[in-house]
């Protein structure tokens, strides 16, 4: 895949329409020169990489919080005596093909983690 950009600041020095093609050859309408324009391009790919994890990390936290908060839902929703009957998975929305899974309207997977927020709210 090409990596072109229409602005890459390296060095203190802001390079516009740069970049390399999928072939090796470079993208440089401006007539930087080559050694210059691979220097900056590889520069603004890492940085790239480094915003793309950053990001990654914190949308798995996310995540991680949202699946949490639904699963103990579930869970006082269960206490509190209600029918989640359903032919997919309240948690994760799988299709549950059991018929002990669809009464209950979770899938075994997600189950072991309702039975743990059902346990840590009844202490």
């Amino acid at each position: 895949m090409a990596s072109l950009f229409r602005t890459i600041r390296f060095d203190g020095e802001t390079l516009r329409d740069l970049g390399v093609n999928d072939d090796g050859t470079l993208w440089n309408p401006n007539g930087y020169s080559a050694d210059r324009v691979r220097a900056a391009v590889a520069d603004a790919e890492e940085t790239l990489r480094e915003r793309r994890k950053v990001s990654a990390a914190k949308g798995a936290v996310t995540n991680k919080r949202r699946r949490d908060k639904r699963i103990h839902d579930i869970a006082k929703k269960i206490i509190g005596g209600a029918n989640l009957s359903s032919t997919s998975c309240v948690c994760c929305g799988r299709a549950l093909t059991d018929p002990e899974t669809i009464e209950r309207g979770i899938g075994p997977e997600c189950w072991s983690h309702v039975l743990e927020a059902i346990e840590e709210s009844r202490r």
